[in-house]
């Protein structure tokens, strides 16, 4: 191994000696990314450091299995391209839900990396502000509303119900909300926001510079989130999309591929 890694080989070779059962796929890695490796000795650690921290993951029933070495080659070699510790601490936990899949073959792993890799900061921090903002308001409006029409209907089928609610109440509806909110020249919430601006068309200019920034904004991150798979595009049965910001643009909810990348890039 010190042939290969002058810089990391020692490094590498107490790994293997640890986990002799990950001697073929660290060779193999070594084959593939060796002077990658040697020139990111601190995140090769990292990594390495990772795999031992987690001993109740990485059991040996889990990595002598082809599937597992082959995911470990593949993810090695992506934790070492990404410029981002952000990214670089999402590889580690889709990795960690890799390893621990019954079902390693349909885990879609080079997927989730590829989407990762490509996927810009400013749509990494617009997903956060969903999932800490726009999520848990729409998870309370469904449960309200099946609340609500439970008492009217008593054998209501609540499942149906939520399914039909979320056909009808896309993600997108629940940001331009929030963004009403805040800067809707009609929304109270909103004026009391902008109370501090005492000339009532300075306050209406303001509040509708500001509600073109935020929805141009939105316009940009759903088009990127789409075009990644992340979000998927809710068309009318006209074919045209809706009218927001001065341009068009199309209603929008999570994939099932956007639900799984968003758990694994939230997690603590």
């Amino acid at each position: 191994v010190k042939n290969y890694l002058p810089v990391c080989g020692a490094m590498v070779s107490s790994f293997i000696n640890l986990n002799p059962s990950l001697a073929y796929a660290m060779y193999s890695a070594i084959g593939l990314y060796g002077v990658y490796m040697d020139a990111n000795q601190e995140e090769l650690n990292n990594f390495l450091v990772f795999i031992k921290d987690h001993p109740d993951v990485f059991v040996e029933e889990a990595i002598s299995t082809n599937d597992f070495k082959k995911g470990f080659v593949i993810t090695l070699g992506e934790f070492l391209k990404m410029r981002s510790e952000h990214k670089r601490e999402t590889v580690k936990r889709v990795f960690l839900g890799f390893t621990s899949s019954k079902n390693k073959e349909n885990f879609q792993l080079e997927k989730l990396y590829s989407v990762l890799s490509s996927i810009s900061f400013e749509s990494i921090q617009y997903l956060e502000f969903i999932s800490n903002d726009i999520l848990q308001v729409a998870k309370l409006a469904c449960r309200k509303e099946m609340t609500r029409v439970k008492i009217l209907h008593e054998n209501y089928n609540v499942e149906l119900g939520e399914i039909n609610f979320k056909l009808n109440n896309p993600l997108t509806k629940f940001i331009r909300k929030n963004l009403d909110d805040q800067f809707g020249i009609n929304n109270e919430k909103a004026k009391e926001k902008y109370a501090h601006i005492e000339d009532s068309i300075e306050q209406i200019n303001a509040m509708d510079k500001d509600m073109k920034s935020a929805e141009k904004l939105l316009n940009e991150r759903v088009s990127e989130l789409i075009s990644l798979g992340i979000l998927r595009a809710i068309i009318d049965d006209s074919g045209v999309g809706v009218i927001g910001g001065g341009s068009v643009c199309y209603e929008a909810d999570f994939t099932d591929f956007g639900l799984d990348f968003l758990s694994y890039l939230n997690q603590s």
